[in-house]
């Protein structure tokens, strides 16, 4: 079974600091400046609850996406707020009751889900197991690199490596990454 959750990237202490150029396509979405708050998020919340369902309740698949109300949360039309959409693998006999307790009371729009069929025009190219499960190792690796940098690393400083392992990623075929 398939549960999802959304997390509020913001902390509602959003900076009043311009944003940077490479952030610019967030605040045309709506969502304003996100990066430092999406590694802050990622590093304080997602992490260790990712490493508490792995090694607590087993959970062997998991992905998450950055996502908005246009791209896919549940939330009602006026949030433009931005939202870390956690999917993971979990036990059929897992109520959403069960599910909350688990995640926490900040995570919201907890529910059971089947896995879409496509994602974002991968298939019938790329078969979507093997897509979902290539998204899940992305994640775990974006993960696996936060979690590489100590508590003592700032957020910007965890952004800058971030951003340069993805330049390396897009470099391996000659893409640009913004």
């Amino acid at each position: 079974m398939i549960w999802e959750a959304f997390l509020r990237v913001g902390d509602g202490a959003f900076s009043d600091e311009a944003p940077a150029l490479d952030e610019a396509w967030g605040q045309a979405r709506g969502i304003g400046a996100l990066s430092s708050q999406v590694i802050r998020r990622l590093r304080r919340d997602v992490l260790p609850l990712t490493r508490r369902l792995q090694a607590r309740y087993g959970v062997r698949w998991l992905s998450f996406l950055i996502h908005d109300r246009d791209s896919g949360v549940p939330a009602p039309p006026e949030d433009r707020e931005a939202y870390v959409h956690l999917r993971f693998q979990g036990r059929p006999d897992w109520s959403v009751e069960e599910m909350q307790s688990i995640l926490g009371g900040s995570w919201l729009w907890v529910r059971s889900v089947e896995l879409p069929n496509e994602i974002a025009g991968i298939r019938p190219v790329l078969n979507s197991d093997h897509a979902w499960a290539l998204l899940g190792e992305q994640s775990l690796w974006m993960l696996d690199l936060i979690a590489r940098h100590s508590l003592e690393v700032d957020d910007a400083t965890v952004l800058q490596h971030v951003r340069q392992f993805l330049h390396f990623f897009a470099n391996m075929v000659q893409m640009r990454v913004a």
